[in-house]
């Protein structure tokens, strides 16, 4: 048996941590569309991973026959992505959630936007992919807490809401996917950029939502 010279055994040691180090396991992308559905719309889930998959849902679901692989969830369903690689102890982990509406009554989902000054109005776009959305899912009403005028662009539709107009119907029928677009006028004592005269910068409307039959 011939010894290897400690600095030799130390050279392979690195070495061999080298050839592992790139193959830490990772989620380069996890997947589950659509992610807002109607009741008994299923969700088609792919990954791209370096390592070992495990899914897991909570509440525990089975994933429907064939390919690709799909969910079925009946109610609000978390599915997780854990992969695993030896030798290292720490997985990774990803988690997506599935948000189940069952209509009627209509549902209720408020929506965000972040807002930015443009002239003497603030602007704000918030697009929301197709992919994410069941079609089924469609539009009701709109509304505003009425604290100002707000000018909704949504699917080549237009509706102003203000304190006398605190919903519309204008969208009625079309998908809660695409581009959403609102503008509303500077109020008498906001300025953009001054921080003591600062406009809001976030805007809330609700919509009402139901799954087309």
């Amino acid at each position: 048996m011939t010894d290897v010279p400690k600095a030799a055994r130390s050279s392979c040691a690195a070495l061999l941590l080298l050839s592992v180090a790139g193959c830490a396991p990772q989620i380069s992308r996890f997947d589950v569309l659509p992610v807002h559905v109607c009741e008994g719309t299923p969700s088609a889930v792919t990954w791209e991973i370096s390592g070992s998959p495990e899914l897991t849902t909570t509440p525990a679901i089975q994933p429907l026959p064939g390919e690709p692989l799909r969910y079925q969830a009946i109610e609000d369903t978390v599915l997780t992505l854990r992969v695993t690689r030896w030798p290292y102890s720490n997985p990774q982990v990803s988690e997506t959630e599935v948000i189940v509406y069952r209509t009627p009554p209509l549902v209720r989902e408020p929506v965000a936007f972040q807002m930015q000054c443009e002239d003497n109005s603030l602007v704000g776009i918030l697009p929301r992919p197709a992919t994410q959305w069941d079609p089924k899912i469609r539009l009701e009403t709109v509304a505003s807490d009425g604290s100002r005028e707000i000018t909704i662009e949504h699917e080549g539709r237009s509706a102003t809401l203000a304190a006398s107009t605190l919903s519309s119907n204008a969208f009625q029928g079309t998908p809660m996917a695409g581009a959403w677009k609102v503008t509303t006028p500077l109020g008498p004592n906001e300025r953009c950029g001054d921080p003591a005269a600062a406009p809001p910068a976030r805007i809330i409307l609700t919509t009402h939502l139901m799954c087309m039959r």
